[in-house]
Formats: structure tokens, C-alpha cells, sequence
């Protein structure tokens, strides 16, 4: 889908880091939608984004998009790194959900990351707001200490509706656990 050339990132539309992992996939509305990690050189270095493309035939794909650029968490002087185990959900009025975990280096996925952040996708391949669905607030995140809103000030009702959906499906956010850890009873298993 992407080739890695850090000499010459006007071949591989502009995408200068050369580690590229984590690929999703999903089909919808017609097209194969990819998202997937890019890291400088190493996995899990600092300003890990997470990235989307598209393609009607699975062959030719666009230029990759930062979706999900990385930031400084208030507590941290380093750029967070994405990370994913779960990557898109269509809900039951067929709104496609793009999603991505905030972490903190070195490693994203023990617990202690910032939470995980959602946006919608639409059918022309723009995308709608960044949002938190869930903060790791065990770590100490939340509403007040981190840069996107909550998905439920959304003035869209469905999308806040398509996010309650995911939520209250336990199966597709059991995935979650391994970088979210926390004991509040959200998840069905440890």
C-alpha cells in the first residue's frame, strides 16, 4: 500500500517516516480504508502518528492523511505515540469510526497513555472532529488536561449516538484493554 522512502517522500505522497505498522482494515461505502502507524525510523518513537488511505480496487490508494497527529501531554515532555489495536467500526446507521490510542513513550500500551480518541469518516473520504471516547483516567487524563474535546459534546447526535453504540458493545471494546488497564469495570476481562 506505502512504500518507505525517506529520501524521497514525494514518491510515497509526502510520508517521510520510514516505519509504517499496525495496518487496519476495513471495507465500506464501496472502498478499502487502511489506517496504520508511522513512526520516524522505530517502533514506538516519539511522535508516532496514526495515518489513513483509501482505494476502490485495493491496488491503487491515495496519499496517506495524518489523522491522528501527535501532542505533548500536560505531564510530559515528550510527543505522545499512537497506537491501535482496534482501528475502525461501522455502526448499525452505517457511520464508519476511525479510532486511535494516545500513549506515552517508551512503550504506548501498559496503562498509563492518555486514552483513546475517535472521528468519523465520511463516504467522500473527509473526516469529521477528533475526539476522546474514552481517557485512560486512572492515568490522571480527562476532559481538563488534554488537547480534543469529549465525543459527547459533539453537536452531531449521531455520531455521539454511533459512539454510545461502540461503547456498549463489550466484544469490539474488550480490544481496548491491553493499552487502556483500568480497573474501573469497563471491561468485561483483565
Amino acid at each position: 500500500v506505502v512504500r518507505s522512502n525517506r529520501e524521497h517522500p514525494e514518491w510515497v505522497g509526502g510520508l517521510w517516516k520510514t516505519y509504517l505498522h499496525a495496518p487496519m482494515l476495513c471495507y465500506w461505502k464501496g472502498k478499502f480504508w487502511l489506517e496504520f502507524l508511522s513512526a520516524p525510523v522505530n517502533e514506538h518513537d516519539p511522535n508516532t502518528e496514526t495515518y489513513m488511505t483509501s482505494s476502490v480496487d485495493g491496488k491503487l490508494w491515495e496519499a496517506p492523511r495524518l489523522l491522528f497527529p501527535s501532542f505533548k501531554a500536560y505531564d510530559d515532555d515528550k510527543l505522545t505515540i499512537c497506537h491501535q489495536r482496534m482501528g475502525f467500526y461501522v455502526s448499525k446507521d452505517n457511520r464508519l469510526l476511525i479510532m486511535a490510542f494516545y500513549g506515552k513513550y517508551p512503550s504506548p500500551n501498559e496503562g498509563d497513555g492518555i486514552g483513546r480518541t475517535v472521528r468519523e469518516v465520511y463516504e467522500d473520504g473527509s473526516v469529521g472532529p477528533l475526539y476522546f471516547i474514552r481517557y485512560n483516567r486512572h492515568a490522571g487524563y480527562n476532559e481538563s488536561n488534554t488537547p480534543f474535546p469529549f465525543y459527547k459534546t459533539s453537536p452531531d447526535k449521531g455520531f455521539v449516538a454511533a459512539c454510545d453504540e461502540l461503547m456498549a458493545n463489550k466484544l469490539m471494546v474488550q480490544q481496548w484493554w491491553e493499552e487502556d488497564r483500568s480497573e474501573d469495570g469497563f471491561y468485561t476481562l483483565k
